[in-house]
């Protein structure tokens, strides 16, 4: 189980949350400059329009072919946040690669 700590300014947390947030910092060090791994995943287009609004952009390139390619993209770009994301959403077991690597070090920073 993983906890959260919300700090509100109230008394008896901000100890308490002081050594979680120190365990969580020791926790993301431990998996710096390890490898998250690699996946191929299906990006369509409907889903990159869906987190583009997600992330409130305005830009005309995530929904307009023509504006993508008047800034001088061959189609509809993905917002620079996408691949974060992606493996959420076009990740299918059968596209994977036999060597491809399994898990992610980033998974034990949120407890699973």
């Amino acid at each position: 189980m993983t906890d959260v700590v919300r700090y509100d300014g109230g008394g008896g947390q901000e100890a308490d949350g002081g050594r979680r947030c120190r365990i969580a910092e020791e926790v993301l060090k431990g998996i710096i400059g390890q490898p998250t791994g690699t996946s191929k995943v299906v990006v369509e287009r409907g889903t990159v329009q869906h987190f583009a609004d997600a992330v409130l952009s305005t830009s005309p390139i995530y929904h307009s072919p023509d504006a993508a390619e008047a800034a001088g993209f061959d189609a509809i770009p993905a917002p620079l946040t996408w691949p974060f994301a992606m493996e959420f959403s076009g990740k299918f077991d059968e596209i994977q690669p036999n060597d491809a690597p399994k898990g992610n070090p980033l998974m034990t920073a949120l407890g699973r």
